[in-house]
């Protein structure tokens, strides 16, 4: 893998001093066994676009990158999931965990699975919400 510029340090989590865990810091959820194989990368500066996650995770076969934006502010929230090919490029991601990018030391974990919601709702807005409101008088 290839630094990019004055941007980036390994020094925190790849090849870095502190104790990597077995690869993911301090990583607690385990790997996926069938796709999507998805990292959640965060504490991102504010100002970072999809090229900068391209470039952190550059030589990895990348399969997408979604960056988290507010509802209504459209401002970028310091997160995004970005979803791999296949696991064993997702456990060479987790090696950038606790890594420095733009002066910021960034957390890479295994994404929460949406597997495990199959047919539901994950929350948040949306749903049945209100709907039992204002039906009629008693």
């Amino acid at each position: 893998m290839s630094s990019f510029g004055d941007n980036y340090s390994r020094s925190g989590g790849y090849g870095g001093q502190r104790d990597r865990g077995g690869g993911g810091g301090g990583r607690s959820r385990p790997l996926p066994t069938e796709p999507p194989y998805t990292a959640y990368v965060g504490n991102l500066p504010y100002h970072v676009v999809q090229g900068d996650i391209d470039r952190i995770f550059e030589g990895l076969k990348v399969r997408g990158v979604r960056l988290v934006r507010d509802r209504e502010t459209d401002k970028f929230k310091g997160f995004c999931y970005v979803e791999f090919d296949d696991v064993e490029d997702l456990k060479e991601a987790l090696e950038f965990d606790r890594a420095e990018f733009d002066g910021r030391e960034i957390k890479v974990d295994v994404a929460e699975g949406r597997q495990r919601d199959k047919g539901g709702f994950r929350g948040g807005r949306g749903g049945d919400r209100g709907g039992r409101g204002g039906g009629g008088a008693g």
